[in-house]
Protein backbone atom coordinates (compact mmCIF):
# COMPACT_ATOMS: atom_id res chain seq x y z
CA UNK A 1 0.00 0.00 0.00
CA UNK A 2 1.41 3.65 -0.66
CA UNK A 3 2.13 6.19 1.82
CA UNK A 4 0.95 9.80 1.58
CA UNK A 5 2.40 13.41 2.92
CA UNK A 6 0.36 16.29 3.13
CA UNK A 7 1.50 19.72 4.02
CA UNK A 8 0.05 22.67 4.61
CA UNK A 9 -3.25 21.45 4.38
CA UNK A 10 -6.66 23.55 5.55
CA UNK A 11 -9.94 21.76 6.98
CA UNK A 12 -12.41 22.19 5.00
CA UNK A 13 -15.06 20.39 6.73
CA UNK A 14 -15.58 17.74 9.65
CA UNK A 15 -17.14 14.33 9.47
CA UNK A 16 -17.89 14.35 13.60
CA UNK A 17 -16.10 11.23 15.31
CA UNK A 18 -15.02 10.04 11.31
CA UNK A 19 -12.85 12.54 10.30
CA UNK A 20 -12.47 15.21 7.80
CA UNK A 21 -12.43 16.70 4.60
CA UNK A 22 -8.71 19.15 3.90
CA UNK A 23 -7.27 20.92 0.65
CA UNK A 24 -3.95 22.36 -0.21
CA UNK A 25 -3.40 25.22 -2.71
CA UNK A 26 -1.26 25.31 -5.45
CA UNK A 27 -0.58 27.23 -9.33
CA UNK A 28 -0.92 25.22 -12.49
CA UNK A 29 0.81 26.21 -15.53
CA UNK A 30 -0.97 28.95 -16.58
CA UNK A 31 -1.00 30.38 -12.65
CA UNK A 32 -4.07 29.40 -11.98
CA UNK A 33 -4.51 28.57 -8.57
CA UNK A 34 -5.73 24.72 -8.11
CA UNK A 35 -6.66 23.06 -4.93
CA UNK A 36 -6.63 19.20 -4.32
CA UNK A 37 -8.85 17.31 -2.09
CA UNK A 38 -8.43 14.67 0.65
CA UNK A 39 -10.81 12.46 3.06
CA UNK A 40 -8.72 11.65 5.93
CA UNK A 41 -10.33 8.90 8.15
CA UNK A 42 -9.76 9.92 12.21
CA UNK A 43 -11.56 9.59 15.07
CA UNK A 44 -9.39 12.88 16.41
CA UNK A 45 -11.18 15.46 14.19
CA UNK A 46 -9.67 18.80 13.99
CA UNK A 47 -11.66 21.77 13.56
CA UNK A 48 -12.54 23.60 10.39
CA UNK A 49 -10.07 26.35 9.15
CA UNK A 50 -6.83 24.57 11.04
CA UNK A 51 -4.16 24.06 9.00
CA UNK A 52 -2.54 20.39 9.41
CA UNK A 53 0.21 17.94 8.33
CA UNK A 54 -1.36 14.50 7.79
CA UNK A 55 0.63 11.38 6.66
CA UNK A 56 -0.96 8.22 6.14
CA UNK A 57 -1.93 5.15 4.20
CA UNK A 58 -3.39 6.48 0.43
CA UNK A 59 -6.26 4.98 -1.10
CA UNK A 60 -8.08 6.28 -4.66
CA UNK A 61 -11.96 5.61 -5.17
CA UNK A 62 -14.33 6.69 -7.64
CA UNK A 63 -17.11 8.48 -6.46
CA UNK A 64 -19.96 10.00 -7.80
CA UNK A 65 -21.52 13.40 -7.04
CA UNK A 66 -24.06 16.28 -7.98
CA UNK A 67 -22.28 20.12 -8.54
CA UNK A 68 -24.14 23.01 -7.53
CA UNK A 69 -25.29 23.68 -10.76
CA UNK A 70 -26.77 19.69 -10.78
CA UNK A 71 -24.64 17.97 -12.89
CA UNK A 72 -23.93 14.36 -11.60
CA UNK A 73 -19.72 14.23 -11.71
CA UNK A 74 -16.96 11.43 -11.44
CA UNK A 75 -14.11 12.00 -9.09
CA UNK A 76 -11.15 9.78 -8.13
CA UNK A 77 -11.31 10.56 -4.55
CA UNK A 78 -8.15 10.45 -2.75
CA UNK A 79 -8.31 8.82 1.01
CA UNK A 80 -5.89 8.79 3.68
CA UNK A 81 -6.24 6.08 6.50
CA UNK A 82 -4.50 5.38 9.74
CA UNK A 83 -3.12 8.94 9.87
CA UNK A 84 -0.62 10.91 11.56
CA UNK A 85 -1.25 14.41 12.42
CA UNK A 86 0.66 17.40 13.07
CA UNK A 87 -1.46 21.25 13.75
CA UNK A 88 0.37 23.43 11.94
CA UNK A 89 0.42 26.67 14.86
Amino acid sequence: MASVDIKNATVEGVFEGKGFRCSTTYKDQQGNERKDYYKVWTANTPKQGEIVDVSGLLTVRIENYTNREGEEKTVAAVHVNNPTINYIL
